[in-house]
Protein backbone atom coordinates (compact mmCIF):
# COMPACT_ATOMS: atom_id res chain seq x y z
CA UNK A 1 0.00 0.00 0.00
CA UNK A 2 2.97 2.48 0.48
CA UNK A 3 4.61 1.44 -2.18
CA UNK A 4 0.96 2.79 -4.49
CA UNK A 5 0.95 6.13 -2.62
CA UNK A 6 4.91 6.49 -2.99
CA UNK A 7 3.61 6.13 -6.98
CA UNK A 8 0.64 7.93 -7.10
CA UNK A 9 2.49 10.96 -5.24
CA UNK A 10 5.80 11.06 -7.40
CA UNK A 11 3.39 10.74 -10.57
CA UNK A 12 1.28 13.56 -9.37
CA UNK A 13 4.88 15.86 -8.53
CA UNK A 14 5.96 14.56 -11.93
CA UNK A 15 2.49 16.00 -13.36
CA UNK A 16 2.64 19.31 -11.65
CA UNK A 17 6.16 19.94 -12.74
CA UNK A 18 5.41 19.39 -16.84
CA UNK A 19 2.29 21.63 -15.92
CA UNK A 20 4.80 24.39 -14.38
CA UNK A 21 7.10 24.04 -17.33
CA UNK A 22 4.72 24.47 -19.82
CA UNK A 23 3.23 27.75 -18.25
CA UNK A 24 7.01 28.76 -17.70
CA UNK A 25 7.94 27.89 -21.56
CA UNK A 26 4.62 29.73 -22.53
CA UNK A 27 5.29 32.47 -20.45
CA UNK A 28 9.03 33.09 -22.46
CA UNK A 29 7.59 32.72 -25.81
CA UNK A 30 9.47 35.79 -27.53
CA UNK A 31 7.44 39.12 -28.30
CA UNK A 32 9.43 41.30 -31.44
CA UNK A 33 8.20 44.92 -31.78
CA UNK A 34 8.76 46.12 -35.36
CA UNK A 35 7.83 49.61 -37.48
CA UNK A 36 6.42 48.48 -40.82
CA UNK A 37 6.30 51.80 -43.00
CA UNK A 38 4.01 49.97 -45.38
CA UNK A 39 0.30 48.62 -45.51
CA UNK A 40 0.80 44.81 -45.64
CA UNK A 41 -1.97 41.81 -45.27
CA UNK A 42 -1.42 38.90 -43.22
CA UNK A 43 -3.68 36.21 -43.95
CA UNK A 44 -6.77 38.00 -44.95
CA UNK A 45 -6.55 41.16 -43.20
CA UNK A 46 -4.98 43.98 -44.12
CA UNK A 47 -2.62 46.18 -41.54
CA UNK A 48 -1.80 49.52 -42.29
CA UNK A 49 1.56 50.97 -41.68
CA UNK A 50 2.71 51.08 -38.06
CA UNK A 51 4.30 50.20 -34.69
CA UNK A 52 3.58 46.12 -34.09
CA UNK A 53 4.11 44.00 -31.39
CA UNK A 54 4.11 39.82 -32.75
CA UNK A 55 4.11 37.55 -30.20
CA UNK A 56 3.89 33.71 -31.05
CA UNK A 57 1.42 31.86 -29.19
CA UNK A 58 1.29 28.29 -29.30
CA UNK A 59 0.69 27.40 -33.10
CA UNK A 60 -0.43 31.08 -34.03
CA UNK A 61 0.75 34.49 -34.47
CA UNK A 62 -0.64 37.67 -33.18
CA UNK A 63 0.12 40.66 -34.40
CA UNK A 64 -1.12 43.60 -32.01
CA UNK A 65 -0.71 47.56 -33.61
CA UNK A 66 -0.37 50.70 -31.37
CA UNK A 67 -4.16 51.00 -31.78
CA UNK A 68 -4.40 47.77 -29.07
CA UNK A 69 -6.26 45.70 -31.98
CA UNK A 70 -4.69 42.13 -33.03
CA UNK A 71 -4.98 40.10 -36.10
CA UNK A 72 -4.21 36.26 -35.52
CA UNK A 73 -2.64 34.34 -38.01
CA UNK A 74 -1.79 30.07 -38.38
CA UNK A 75 2.42 29.21 -38.07
CA UNK A 76 3.89 26.40 -40.05
CA UNK A 77 7.45 25.59 -38.59
CA UNK A 78 10.43 27.92 -40.84
CA UNK A 79 11.76 26.51 -43.57
CA UNK A 80 14.80 28.99 -43.63
CA UNK A 81 18.05 27.15 -43.82
CA UNK A 82 19.88 30.29 -42.13
CA UNK A 83 21.10 30.58 -38.50
CA UNK A 84 19.98 34.27 -38.16
CA UNK A 85 19.50 34.96 -34.51
CA UNK A 86 18.57 38.73 -35.29
CA UNK A 87 14.52 38.69 -34.90
CA UNK A 88 12.78 39.81 -38.07
CA UNK A 89 10.22 39.75 -40.34
CA UNK A 90 9.78 38.69 -44.00
CA UNK A 91 7.81 40.49 -46.19
CA UNK A 92 7.21 39.95 -49.98
CA UNK A 93 5.75 42.45 -52.24
CA UNK A 94 3.97 41.51 -55.27
CA UNK A 95 2.87 44.69 -57.42
CA UNK A 96 2.16 47.67 -54.74
CA UNK A 97 0.52 44.55 -52.41
CA UNK A 98 3.37 43.43 -49.73
CA UNK A 99 2.68 40.42 -47.82
CA UNK A 100 3.87 39.24 -44.66
CA UNK A 101 5.34 35.67 -45.50
CA UNK A 102 8.38 34.50 -42.44
CA UNK A 103 8.81 35.62 -38.59
CA UNK A 104 12.15 35.03 -37.14
CA UNK A 105 12.39 34.78 -33.32
CA UNK A 106 15.70 33.70 -32.73
CA UNK A 107 17.86 31.17 -34.35
CA UNK A 108 15.66 27.77 -35.16
CA UNK A 109 13.16 29.63 -34.27
CA UNK A 110 11.50 30.95 -37.18
CA UNK A 111 7.97 30.72 -38.78
CA UNK A 112 6.28 30.38 -42.35
CA UNK A 113 3.17 32.05 -42.46
CA UNK A 114 0.45 30.52 -45.35
CA UNK A 115 -0.14 32.57 -48.16
CA UNK A 116 -3.55 34.06 -48.46
CA UNK A 117 -5.90 33.73 -51.20
CA UNK A 118 -5.29 36.99 -52.79
CA UNK A 119 -1.60 36.47 -52.76
CA UNK A 120 -1.84 33.00 -54.35
CA UNK A 121 -3.77 34.63 -56.80
CA UNK A 122 -0.76 37.18 -58.18
CA UNK A 123 1.60 34.32 -57.62
CA UNK A 124 0.24 32.15 -60.19
CA UNK A 125 -0.65 35.92 -62.81
CA UNK A 126 3.19 36.61 -61.93
CA UNK A 127 5.24 34.06 -60.26
CA UNK A 128 8.34 35.95 -60.00
CA UNK A 129 8.30 38.50 -56.65
CA UNK A 130 9.06 41.77 -57.08
CA UNK A 131 10.98 42.52 -53.92
CA UNK A 132 11.34 40.66 -50.74
CA UNK A 133 11.34 43.37 -47.47
CA UNK A 134 13.06 42.58 -44.35
CA UNK A 135 12.22 43.82 -41.13
CA UNK A 136 14.76 43.80 -37.73
CA UNK A 137 13.17 44.26 -33.97
CA UNK A 138 12.19 47.86 -33.34
CA UNK A 139 12.16 48.84 -37.34
CA UNK A 140 15.99 48.75 -38.33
Amino acid sequence: MQSVKKAVLLMFLAAMFAALGAVSARAQEATVSVNVPFDFIVDQHALSAGKYDVQKQGAFVSLRGSDGKSVYALLFPGSSKRQDATPHLVFTRHGDEAFLDKIVFSVGRDFDLPHSNREKELIAAAPVSDHVIKMSQSGQ
